[in-house]
This record gives C-alpha cells, sequence and structure tokens, in this order.
C-alpha cells in the first residue's frame, strides 16, 4: 500500500483558511501566529483579528470562562500587540480588563 505524507504547510492557502474557520478565532490565532511568514499573513487577516474573545467558547454563565494563564499571558504580551491595530472589539471578563490592557 502506498501512504502519502501529507503535511498541511504543502495545502493551498484557501483549503487552510477552510480548516482555520472551523476553530475558534482566539484557538486559531494562538495555534498559528508566529508559526512562519505564510501563517502569519493568513491569520492577520480581519476574520481572525476584528473581534477577539478571550473567554472559554461555549461557556455557561455559572461556570468559570477564563481562558488559562498560559493563553492569556500570550495573548496580552505577544499576540494583541502584534494585531491590536486590526482589531475592532476585544471582549474579556471584567477582572481580567486591567490584565490584559496592562499590557496592550
Amino acid at each position: 500500500m502506498n501512504r502519502s505524507i501529507v503535511n498541511i504547510m504543502n495545502l493551498p492557502d484557501e483549503i487552510i483558511l477552510i480548516i482555520w474557520n472551523k476553530l475558534n478565532k482566539t484557538d486559531a490565532l494562538y495555534s498559528f501566529l508566529n508559526v512562519n511568514r505564510r501563517f502569519d499573513n493568513l491569520i492577520r487577516d480581519k476574520i481572525y483579528t476584528r473581534s477577539i474573545e478571550l473567554i472559554k467558547p461555549n461557556c455557561q454563565e455559572e461556570q468559570n470562562c477564563s481562558l488559562s494563564d498560559q493563553i492569556l499571558d500570550r495573548f496580552c504580551l505577544d499576540i494583541l500587540p502584534q494585531i491590536h491595530y486590526m482589531s475592532e472589539q476585544l471582549i474579556v471578563e471584567s477582572f481580567l480588563m486591567e490584565r490584559v490592557f496592562l499590557h496592550w
């Protein structure tokens, strides 16, 4: 049997975007920003940067909706400074606002 190895880097941009559109925007930004120049160009699209939600997806009001400290730190220190000029909306829990805006 002939097996071929498919690498995400070999896929056309259109297919990568289809895959990323199945992901939560925050997960896509966290996972693919700063991977390489090609991914940086794709992930900085308005689709991913216009509105950023720093809360867990599908979170109920009675649950803790915060992202992990590791994810929040990366967003605050690395991701938001790179994309802030493209962002129009940032959704964050009120108790995290100072932490987020201190670094942004």
